[in-house]
């Protein structure tokens, strides 16, 4: 037994060491394994990454400009009596039975010939309907709802889409052809309400299918609100997909942010902010460590490229980092026309950029990101209304220690004690004549000095940009590639607070009610959004000449292939060449030859842009009597009603200050009756002192030369 005990034990012991060590053996494999795995995993991650950044650093030369407007099958041209043609919806007349399901559009003139045109199932009937009508604003499905009354923002667009830009008192609603019956008779799907009298109808094929997608796009966006965010079909968005789907494996294996943590001034913006169910998606905790890029994300990284390249350039020449803030102030002004505070839309910086018209709170998150780009800290001073509430003011520069004042709703800089410097806030506490002095006509300025003794400033932030994977990404983009995507709002209220002059400091409410509104944009507003929005997609040349304006490089790019030889690369100029292009701005034959109001309305609109824009772009680039030609004959006189008058006066008045004809600047400033008329009125002011001042100096030296010429 003795014996058989000590076969069983080293049997065991055998065991145990045989099992010991094939264990270590596969724990060793699997170890080296693991990490050559892990290795190949990085290397990856790293590629996809180089590659994102490649696509990130020329994203204008991925703008997607081959697309075909769609053909429109029938119209007035195309109608039997060259007339309009007008169709009733009703139900089928062999129903009889069960719930009524409109879906029988009928011609009664019968001047539509259907077949005979070859209209087939999947053709787009664009069916004209009153926006008012009652049909329309029962029919849930579509873009019509009742009006909302609400002064809120998105009443005052529900009220502005039956008047301005010359849009269209009818909107077009789009519905699919289900089935030809005869040549005046068509069987549509989905099915509407009944309408039943007659309404205008047309009838659109489209050949492209990335045409056909844009505009089930716009639709679905309009009709559904689906997506709430990055909704835009721009022609860049295939490249911004594919950044997308290389950033975030590369983002989930690259999480290493010690010293990453949620900022504790998120805790400073109001409650109802704060605790907004549709909200916390974005900003709770688990939302900013969140590794993965979303579709919106990646619109804000292209954002703060457009930022990044604008500031490069428009800056100017200075190395003073005040005269940089106000050259890039300058930039804003000139370039995003001002809208009144009551046509609020909620739109992101870079939707104001692309469209060139936001409120003067818009303009100052613009000022403020630029200077970001170029390591300029700029707030948002806000003063305390009769109720307790914060009240948007102005913009500062944060800068040694001092506040120095813009006021974007004026679109000037806020002058020091001297007329000529930019005033700091200290000074305009000490020296109440100073915003005293801006008072003109029947203008009163609205901030008074008893207001300042509760300013606030509001650091400027978005939840992306607080977020952990911006602060990682922000990381890898170095060099030529950098780009500023993440601020430090703690750091900076500290740095604030310190200074002594304002000790209430919180983050800026703007960004996260601008995310908050978009998520919940009713009906109309979002229609309003998506005819916006759709010059752009019908004319992709537009979108690439305005990315291509922001970027306004120049630089000079060896050439491999050719020694000695250099290419040199203006975004400018390509701007310009796309910007005139005849698909942008066709001949006004062409344009007389459409009957489609939808096509109408975007060809004009989309025309209008490229003109207003290349008045902006020749004032950029020096070439200041190009950039009145523009302004005045293409846009102030084609356009006397146009989107663009405002910004048009404004822009001229600017040209012919630069090219001396401070007579005619005058005048133009003074006519100003927009928004920004105060602003204008006391820049006429500063004109005519300086027109007076130049005189007078010129009847000195002539004056001087006279008396030298005495014997």
């Amino acid at each position: 037994m003795r014996w058989n005990g000590f076969i069983w034990f080293g049997l065991l012991a055998l065991l145990v060491t045989t099992v010991g060590c094939s264990n270590s053996a596969r724990r060793g494999g699997g170890t080296q394994s693991g990490r050559a795995g892990l290795q190949r995993r990085t290397d990856r991650g790293v590629a996809l990454l180089e590659t994102a950044i490649t696509q990130l650093r020329d994203l204008p030369q991925d703008v997607d400009t081959d697309l075909r407007p769609p053909q429109v099958i029938l119209d007035s041209r195309t109608s039997t009596d060259r007339q309009d043609v007008m169709a009733k919806l009703g139900r089928h007349p062999s129903q009889s039975e069960g719930p009524s399901v409109f879906n029988f559009l009928q011609v009664p003139k019968a001047n539509s010939r259907f077949r005979g045109l070859g209209v087939q199932t999947g053709d787009i009937v664009k069916y004209y309907i009153d926006i008012d009508d009652s049909a329309l604003a029962t029919q849930d499905k579509h873009f019509g709802t009742q009006r909302q009354k609400t002064s809120s923002s998105e009443g005052a667009v529900e009220q502005e889409i039956t008047w301005s830009e010359g849009f269209v008192r009818k909107a077009s609603v789009d519905i699919g052809v289900a089935q030809v019956l005869d040549d005046n008779t068509l069987l549509i799907a989905p099915p509407l309400v009944p309408v039943d009298v007659p309404e205008k109808i047309e009838i659109w094929r489209y050949g492209d299918q990335r045409m056909h997608e844009v505009s089930n796009r716009l639709g679905k966006y309009a009709k559904r609100g689906d997506p709430a965010l990055a909704w835009e079909p721009t022609p860049d968005e295939r490249v911004l997909s594919q950044i997308l789907d290389r950033l975030n494996p590369w983002s989930r294996q690259n999480q290493v942010l010690d010293d990453w943590e949620v900022d504790p001034l998120l805790e400073t913006l109001p409650a109802e902010l704060r605790d907004e169910e549709r909200l916390q998606p974005y900003i709770s905790s688990e939302a900013l460590a969140r590794p993965s890029f979303e579709p919106q994300g990646v619109r804000l990284l292209q954002q703060a490229i457009w930022l990044r390249d604008i500031s490069e350039w428009a800056r100017g020449d200075g190395f003073d980092n005040l005269q940089r803030a106000t050259a890039l102030f300058d930039w804003t002004v000139r370039n995003i026309q001002l809208a009144p505070d009551k046509d609020y839309r909620p739109r992101w910086p870079w939707q104001t950029l692309l469209y060139g018209e936001g409120t003067a709170a818009q303009r100052a998150w613009i000022f403020a990101l630029l200077c970001r780009q170029q390591g300029l800290e700029v707030v948002v001073l806000s003063v305390a209304e009769g109720n307790g509430q914060q009240k948007f003011w102005l913009p500062a520069l944060w800068l040694d220690g001092k506040l120095y004042l813009f006021d974007t709703r004026l679109g000037l800089p806020i002058r020091g004690p001297d007329g000529e410097s930019v005033a700091t806030l200290r000074q305009v506490r000490a020296d109440t004549g100073l915003l005293a002095s801006l008072d003109i006509g029947d203008f009163k300025y609205p901030v008074l000095a008893d207001a300042l003794k509760h300013v606030t400033a509001d650091l400027v932030a978005s939840p992306f940009e607080l977020s952990r994977r911006a602060r990682l990404l922000e990381a890898e983009l170095t060099g030529e590639d950098r780009l500023v995507l993440t601020p430090a709002p703690s750091l900076q209220a500290e740095a604030i607070q310190a200074g002594g002059e304002i000790t209430n400091v919180r983050l800026w409410p703007l960004p996260f009610s601008t995310l908050r509104d978009q998520l919940r944009l009713k009906k109309r507003a979002r229609y309003l959004e998506a005819v916006t929005f759709q010059p752009f997609s019908w004319r992709p040349n537009l979108y690439k000449a305005r990315v291509l304006h922001f970027q306004g490089k120049k630089e000079v790019k060896k050439d491999p292939r050719r020694k000695g030889l250099d290419e040199v690369v203006d975004s400018h100029r390509d701007a310009v060449r796309l910007y005139t292009d005849p698909r942008v701005r066709p001949p006004q034959r062409i344009l007389n030859k459409q009957t489609s109001p939808d096509k109408i309305a975007i060809y004009n609109r989309a025309k209008q842009n490229a003109s207003y824009w290349l008045g902006l772009l020749s004032y950029d680039d020096g070439r200041y009597d190009t950039s009145a030609d523009w302004l005045a004959r293409r846009t102030l006189e084609d356009y006397p009603e146009g989107p663009w008058t405002n910004g048009a006066r404004y822009n001229l008045a600017r040209a012919y200050e630069a090219m001396g004809r401070f007579e005619d600047a005058i005048e133009l400033l003074q006519q100003d009756d927009s928004a920004s008329r105060h602003g204008s009125l006391l820049r006429a002011r500063q004109l005519v002192q300086k027109a007076e001042a130049a005189a007078s100096d010129k009847t000195s030296s002539d004056k001087t030369s006279s008396g030298k010429a005495q014997p």
